[in-house]
């Protein structure tokens, strides 16, 4: 990080012994990059499976009558083998690993935020109201960068976070992950002509690399928030 972090050493012995409650958030943290990665994973999956898709939609059927000798080009039948599976299991994953991925924040939210509480910080906010606050649709697209951002400078100095001024990599973070949200919803498939398939397949892709980034400026973010933490607490 710049500057805004290196107020450190100060704090650490002015506070003393750390508080009962106080926990790393090292082991959320981690739990939360490794889902974001399989998620990543899923994602990459789903963007190949679609480009090819499109690929196959854009070629012309040709279809000759046996008799005359002549060959298709139109896909055949295959057998659902294990591959398919494997396939389809990974193109699907990050459904239910944006669930998983939502818990994890919330429980490291709630323990960020309780840390802070731990070492008597004042009006960061309630951790339980925090967590509950970024697990409800829509409503999430505010509490999340408000709590986020009180939590991330406070990380930083705890006695003086009101002073410090927002690390810029939160409102993109926030901007990227709106657009994520924001894209699926415009995705609407309309009519069924190949053009119309097409283009939904299309705005499939464009949200799958938009959430790529999301995900990957998340990560960046949970493990900036754990280290401030870990080196102002000195644990």
């Amino acid at each position: 990080m710049s500057g805004d972090d290196g107020v450190l050493a100060d704090h650490r012995h002015k506070a003393g012994a750390l508080p009962p409650r106080w926990a790393s958030l090292s082991i959320l943290a981690g739990l939360f990059g490794i889902s974001a990665v399989v998620d990543i994973t899923s994602l990459i999956a789903d963007i190949v499976a679609r480009t090819k898709d499109i690929h196959r939609m854009l070629q012309p059927i040709i279809v000759a009558s046996p008799s005359s000798g002549g060959t298709s080009n139109a896909e055949s039948m295959r057998p659902m083998g294990f591959q398919y599976w494997l396939d389809h299991l990974l193109q699907n994953m990050h459904y239910p690993l944006q669930v998983l991925l939502y818990i994890l924040a919330a429980c490291w939210l709630y323990q960020g935020i309780e840390n802070l509480n731990a070492r008597y910080a004042s009006s960061i906010g309630k951790p339980a109201r925090a967590a509950i606050w970024c697990l409800i649709p829509a409503v999430n697209l505010i509490s999340s960068i408000f709590f986020l951002d009180r939590l991330w400078r406070a990380s930083i100095d705890i006695h003086d976070w009101k002073q410090r001024s927002t690390p810029l990599l939160l409102p993109i973070w926030w901007m990227v992950w709106l657009a994520s949200v924001l894209s699926i919803k415009l995705s609407i498939f309309l009519g069924n002509s190949i053009e119309y398939h097409i283009r939904f397949e299309k705005r499939l892709i464009e949200h799958d690399l938009i959430s790529l980034l999301a995900l990957v400026l998340s990560v960046i973010v949970v493990l900036r928030v754990t280290q401030a933490q870990r080196r102002q607490f000195g644990a």
